[in-house]
């Protein structure tokens, strides 16, 4: 009988000991269960706040990244431009050195023409008023309105022998043609001392008088092409 008591008390007390320790682990796990859902729970509400934004904005970042490529390729095109436009600027810059030289060697040639036309002048001046065993040799400037052109045009200068002794045809003199009474600067076509016959090179018919060698005042011996003074 006693041992019978023992032995029931010794396992009254040890259910006693097993559920509590049953209750203790019980608790013990559902705490860790909670702690593992709330930590969950927080990894979900961070996800949530990071990745929303992502995938509001990663469909404009898309359309913004395809810009921003479209606008890479607009700015190379336009640098190849830039640089065909840089090429060409060079190219002129070239150009309006060479017309700068260009207008300065011309500058340099006008004033060099300047100079001989002036220095021309200057010796025909000095030379006009010559009297030689000839007779009396003289110069004119030509201002006629082109009856000899191409032989002789505005601005000649042409040197003339006075009272010529003999004239042949071809020869170019100065006569009085009536009936205006004034002289005029022909070739001689034709006739002979008594009379010879005159024409302008640029006219179509000869003139209308007929100077004799005494009425030929001058002769043309030679002539100074384009001579300003």
């Amino acid at each position: 009988m006693k041992r019978l008591l023992l032995t029931a008390l010794i396992l009254l007390v040890a259910g006693c000991t097993v559920e509590r320790v049953a209750a203790y682990d019980f608790e013990e796990a559902y705490r860790y269960l909670w702690q593992a859902a709330e930590a969950e729970n927080k990894v979900l509400r961070a996800e949530n706040r990071i990745l929303k934004p992502l995938a509001e904005t990663a469909p404009v970042l898309i359309v913004r990244n395809e810009e921003l490529e479209a606008e890479l390729g607009q700015v190379k095109e336009d640098l190849a431009e830039a640089s065909k436009l840089a090429a060409l600027v060079t190219s002129a810059s070239n150009l309006r050195a060479q017309i700068a030289g260009l207008r300065d060697r011309a500058g340099s040639a006008r004033a060099t023409l300047s100079e001989a036309q002036s220095e021309l002048g200057r010796v025909l001046r000095a030379t006009a008023n010559i009297n030689t065993a000839m007779g009396e040799v003289g110069a004119r400037q030509f201002v006629c309105c082109g009856s000899m052109e191409p032989a002789i045009t505005a601005h000649d200068l042409v040197f003339i022998l006075k009272d010529p002794v003999n004239v042949r045809r071809s020869d170019i003199v100065i006569a009085p043609c009536p009936p205006s009474g004034l002289s005029v600067i022909h070739r001689i076509v034709g006739g002979d001392a008594n009379g010879y016959v005159l024409k302008g090179d640029a006219n179509k018919s000869p003139d209308p008088c007929r100077p004799t060698l005494d009425e030929i005042t001058w002769k043309v011996v030679a002539i100074a092409k384009k001579v300003y003074w």
